[in-house]
C-alpha cells in the first residue's frame, strides 16, 4: 500500500476495549513504514488520557521525502 491507502486503511480501525489507566505507553511495532498504525494508536491513546506515548520498533523503512513522515 503507498502512502495514502495505508493512511485511510488504518483510520477507524482501532478502538478500546478497556478504559486507559496508564498515562506512560510504549508502542512497540516491527517496522514503521508511513507511521499510520503509530499515529492512530497515539491519537485514540490521547483521546483517553495518555499524556507520554513512545514508539518503539525494530525497523523503519526510509522515506524518500521525509517531510511526508508522520512521526
Amino acid at each position: 500500500l503507498n502512502k495514502q491507502q495505508r493512511i485511510s486503511n488504518i483510520n477507524q480501525n482501532f478502538s478500546l476495549t478497556k478504559p486507559v489507566t496508564a498515562t506512560h505507553i510504549a508502542l512497540i511495532d516491527d517496522v514503521i513504514t508511513t507511521g499510520a498504525t503509530t499515529k492512530a494508536l497515539a491519537y485514540l491513546l490521547r483521546q483517553q488520557g495518555a499524556t507520554h506515548i513512545q514508539a518503539w520498533s525494530i525497523a523503519r523503512t526510509g522515506l524518500s521525502n521525509s517531510k511526508n513522515a508522520l512521526i
